[in-house]
């Protein structure tokens, strides 16, 4: 049996599935939450430089 779609049809149409489930699963987290990002390099005073961000990057 021979597939009448193109490998490229194939590839376009699993990206597009993954995409959309990535797009729902960033939808469900709460726009509250927030993450800390910074380094591990503490500063010769001894103190660290950490930020807080959106998780959903709103």
């Amino acid at each position: 049996m021979q597939c009448k779609w193109g490998f490229s049809l194939i590839y376009c149409l699993s990206c597009r599935a993954i995409v959309d489930e990535l797009n729902y699963s960033i939808s469900q987290v709460d726009p509250r939450k927030t993450i800390d990002i910074g380094g591990f390099r503490v500063n010769p005073d001894g103190s660290v430089k950490n930020k807080q961000v959106q998780c959903t990057g709103v």
